[in-house]
């Protein structure tokens, strides 16, 4: 077989094989991750009006009486519908030290009707529980679940997280 045939072949066959790979659909996996944050201000803050310097949500340790907690939810991954939209909802549980819930919010959306974040960015939920625990309430560790849902792709996603109340 001639020399330039030859290329011509080995440049065929990688202009196959790209094609047959970039034909195949895009994996959508939905993750999330809670945090109880006392920053949730200078969080919602940032994210609203990015300055182009970097953020985080900072968890709690250790929190106190009558402070208010944000417990937020961070995704990525979610399928998006023809029309390129997510539909994601999520129930937020917090509970007490004695397991006892202490607080929720079933089926709230996550993000619904919004445009899927570019694949592998994440994105700060449209909702958030706040928790501010009273000085009657005991002390110990309290929990905050989630559990979210993708109505697109009838996948869930878990998160857990907790801090302590002395």
């Amino acid at each position: 077989m001639p020399h330039f045939l030859r290329r011509f072949v080995a440049c065929l066959t990688v202009l196959l094989a790209t094609a047959a790979v970039a034909q195949q659909p895009v994996k959508h996996s939905l993750s999330i991750t809670v945090v109880v944050t006392a920053k949730g201000d200078e969080l919602f803050g940032s994210w609203d009006r990015p300055s182009g310097k970097p953020f985080s949500a900072v968890p709690v340790g250790v929190a106190n009486r009558g402070q208010f907690l944000s417990a937020v939810v961070l995704f990525k991954g979610c399928t998006p519908d023809s029309a390129g939209n997510c539909n994601v909802e999520m129930d937020i549980t917090a509970y007490d030290p004695q397991r006892r819930t202490y607080g929720e919010m079933p089926k709230v959306e996550l993000w619904q009707a919004k445009p899927a974040p570019q694949l592998g960015s994440t994105q700060l939920s449209r909702n958030f529980m706040g928790i501010v625990i009273e000085p009657n309430d005991p002390s110990g560790t309290y929990r905050v679940a989630v559990v979210a849902r993708d109505l697109n792709s009838g996948t869930k996603a878990l998160s857990e997280t907790s801090f302590t109340v002395k």
